[in-house]
């Protein structure tokens, strides 16, 4: 869609920027949630 709508350089690095930080805040979030259940399975 961004290239569809030829978005400025710039303002498509900062979306990049936004998803990408998102992306690993949910990976963090995931991980931090299966490590406290494998912890109260033990």
């Amino acid at each position: 869609m961004i290239k569809v709508l030829d978005v400025p350089t710039d303002l498509r690095g900062w979306i990049d920027t936004a998803i990408g930080a998102a992306l690993i805040n949910g990976a963090v979030i995931y991980f931090q949630h299966a490590y406290q259940l494998k912890q109260e399975k033990s």
